[in-house]
């Protein structure tokens, strides 16, 4: 009840569609007149992030008229007052995004690379041999199901706490990079490589249950490397729908484990199914962040208290540090865990379980509000730097790496803050390495450089 008038559940989720549906038109119009309103820009795949959920789930579920995953948390997290302050909290996130990455300039970024010599060196061919073998082991092993590890993976919280180490287990991610950068070459060979692993990788990562995120996203790779090199604003129309498909096939198969010899003839069977699923496709658990929101907020404001962004500081402080070199390294959310109060409803604890609120609820649960507008705020910074990364001047590792984090960026908005920084993180290792071998650019002496009136002109748009 708001006001003094009762509102439904189904009307909810349908003013919570329209307006932000609303927001989200204004801000396409502004993208649109500036020129970033396309693939290759980070803003576009935040504007399509926040369409799918906070605009197309909700409304879906709404036409679905089975909104009990909406009404369950709800009914926990206070009702209609909690939906509309979460309204109020996405509205003023979204538009402290967008207003800041249009405020930020857009340089092209180099990382001191030199652009003269596009060769692949000795020491570049050996890096890139080394990150690939380790990726397609790990593809082989943990993902395509063809070659069963006698040794134990256990994942609790998160955390690998058994045979397996999780750099083991993620290295197949270490393929992205790689393949992207192998794919920008001029060289016809090379780029025949790029596509063979990546059809390698999709292939192969197909059968897991946990995998629908990289395999996405390899597609989504491989699509924006065509998109850029085409200098065009938009993918072929095929590769558009492929991407679609594949991503409504997984959707619908769910964490459901296939092996590589039946996935053909499970595919077909969803590719039927899937043009008459298209509201339960899209009106799904697995993208209904926004419900997830409604209870972690409440659980943040009234049980635990915020986490003020020390998950995501312990995670970038020591999560890269493989977990045999320092079993602790996660000591500061275990830190924050001991001296919060605990969640004793088994109902809330069963609904939290793996659930994600998006990356706009993991500011929240850091700060509240105001840590909504200042992380959204350098969201939005970060995000037009990133663009900066794909511009066509810029070094081909450096486009790599910037392909390859867009490519994700649809499940970064959707995951927490810490997951979306320790999967990017996982992404960079490979180009830092591949940086380290690379030729750079010799700067000359400060008083020995030619002076010129013309200032430089940065880019503004890609």
């Amino acid at each position: 009840m708001i006001f003094g008038l009762r509102i439904s559940i189904e009307e909810i989720l349908l003013i919570n569609s329209l307006v932000i549906g609303g927001t989200l038109a204004f801000w396409w119009r502004v993208l649109w007149r500036r020129g970033l309103f396309h693939w290759a820009t980070a803003g576009f795949w935040a504007w399509a992030s926040f369409a799918l959920y906070y605009v197309l789930n909700p409304l879906f579920y709404f036409l679905s008229d089975d909104v009990w995953e909406y009404k369950l948390h709800l009914e926990i997290a206070g009702g209609t007052d909690r939906a509309f302050w979460i309204l109020l909290v996405a509205e003023t996130g979204i538009t402290c995004f967008f207003f800041v990455y249009l405020r930020t300039r857009c340089h092209v970024v180099g990382w001191r690379l030199s652009t003269q010599n596009k060769r692949l060196t000795v020491p570049i061919i050996i890096v890139l041999s080394f990150f690939i073998g380790l990726a397609l082991n790990s593809l082989v092993s943990f993902r395509s199901l063809l070659i069963p590890t006698a040794r134990e993976v256990v994942v609790i919280e998160g955390r690998f706490v058994g045979q397996v180490t999780g750099y083991e287990s993620n290295a197949f991610a270490f393929l992205f990079v790689p393949v992207v950068f192998l794919l920008l070459s001029e060289t016809r060979f090379q780029r025949l490589i790029g596509w063979g692993l990546g059809i390698i990788y999709t292939v192969l990562s197909i059968p897991h249950a946990w995998s629908r995120y990289a395999t996405v996203s390899m597609v989504l790779a491989l699509v924006l490397v065509d998109t850029v090199k085409s200098n065009k604003n938009w993918p072929r129309i095929p590769f558009i729908l492929v991407s679609i498909l594949l991503a409504a096939v997984l959707q619908i198969r769910g964490h459901q484990q296939w092996s590589l010899a039946s996935s053909g003839s499970n595919i077909a069977e969803i590719v039927a199914q899937a043009p008459g699923r298209l509201i339960s496709v899209l009106g799904s658990k697995d993208t209904a962040m926004l419900a997830t929101w409604y209870l972690e907020s409440y659980i943040k404001d009234t049980i635990t208290g915020y986490d003020y962004g020390i998950p995501l500081i312990n995670y970038i402080l020591t999560g890269w540090i493989p977990g045999r070199f320092f079993p602790n390294k996660y000591f500061l959310v275990d830190w924050l865990r001991d001296i919060q109060p605990a969640v004793y409803s088994p109902t809330i604890n069963m609904l939290m379980y793996g659930a994600k609120s998006s990356l706009m609820g993991s500011f929240y649960a850091n700060g509240g509000l105001l840590g909504v507008i200042l992380l959204m705020g350098f969201s939005g910074f970060l995000s037009r730097k990133m663009d900066g990364m794909v511009s066509n001047n810029s070094p081909s590792l450096v486009r790599a790496v910037g392909i390859s984090w867009m490519s994700l960026l649809w499940m970064v908005w959707g995951s927490h803050d810490f997951w979306g920084i320790s999967v990017l993180g996982t992404i960079l290792i490979p180009g830092l390495a591949l940086w380290l071998v690379s030729p750079k650019v010799i700067s000359m002496p400060h008083s020995s450089q030619p002076r010129s009136r013309t200032p430089l002109t940065p880019v503004r748009d890609i």
